[in-house]
């Protein structure tokens, strides 16, 4: 008797969604000698300012990065309430930034922080919440944001699984003072590694780009395009989390997909949903609902 041999299937942990657009974009960057911080970082920028309707766009090397840099840009140094079920990023963002994670349970259904139990975790050294839109679903905003507001927390989004996301209309990242977003491989467009603070406080923003340059007030390409390029100023104490101008390459080519891309993968979640629906019916399962 024949053993028959099991079909073997390779579900990849990702898969970016490149073709020689991007190879091209590439090769643009190289042809033209400035392959830092540049002119890419710019046009990508604009993209994001002009997608989510916002004031200020800054591109970091990640959204690990963008969560630190917006922490200290802000001043924060006390209690910052975050998701219990999280990637280890955000809280390594808040203790690098001299500040103090607290841990807040997580709705069941979604995944995300449960906005009815923030409140009872705030003390006299609470001083921010970084809400995490996980998954694809964002947070309760409205309740979040109402918190906050009655005790003057500022609100950090980690929005680093949910670009395009919306709720009640309006997209995630865009609610609470900063939104923080990751272009890493296994997201709806990536950069290879990348991220980007959105906000509409020009001096915060001003404050970002300072302290992930080195603490130095004029960028390089800046100071390169000027007729005074050796002028300076180090005005704080930075780091160095630029993003180059060959991944923001790939994201001005990446970005004009996302609409494309955001409902390629709404239709394989539908897809999924109606094929497991009858386990959700025999209590197997419990499948998550749109927001």
């Amino acid at each position: 008797m024949t053993q028959q041999k099991q079909k073997k299937f390779n579900i990849p942990l990702c898969k970016p969604s490149f073709n020689a657009s991007e190879l091209t974009a590439v090769r643009e960057v190289l042809d033209s000698g400035w392959v830092a911080h540049g002119p890419k970082n710019k046009e990508f920028e604009s993209l994001l300012r002009d997608f989510f309707h916002v004031g200020e766009v800054i591109l970091l090397n990640s959204c690990a990065s963008a969560l630190e840099a917006a922490l200290v840009s802000s001043g924060i140094t006390g209690e910052v309430i975050i998701p219990s079920f999280t990637m280890s990023a955000t809280a390594n963002a808040v203790v690098r930034a001299g500040a103090t994670p607290v841990f807040c349970d997580v709705e069941w259904k979604t995944g995300n922080i449960d906005a009815s139990l923030v409140e009872g975790l705030i003390t006299k050294k609470t001083e921010a919440i970084m809400p995490v839109h996980f998954a694809g679903f964002p947070c309760d905003m409205d309740a979040i944001m109402s918190i906050a507001k009655k005790h003057g927390l500022r609100v950090i989004e980690d929005s680093a699984e949910c670009i395009g996301g919306k709720w009640n209309g309006k997209f995630a990242g865009t609610f609470g003072d900063a939104g923080c977003f990751s272009f890493w491989a296994t997201k709806n467009i990536t950069t290879g590694e990348g991220g980007a603070i959105l906000t509409n406080d020009h001096a915060f923003a001003e404050r970002v780009r300072a302290f992930m340059s080195h603490g130095i007030s004029r960028d390089t390409h800046e100071r390169h395009t000027s007729s005074r390029s050796w002028e300076r100023d180090s005005v704080m104490a930075g780091v160095n989390y630029r993003m180059g101008d060959i991944p923001a390459a790939i994201g001005v080519v990446q970005m004009k997909k996302l609409s494309d891309l955001n409902a390629k993968r709404k239709k394989h979640a539908e897809y999924l949903s109606a094929s497991l629906k009858e386990f959700e019916t025999k209590g197997m399962v419990e499948l998550p609902q749109e927001t």
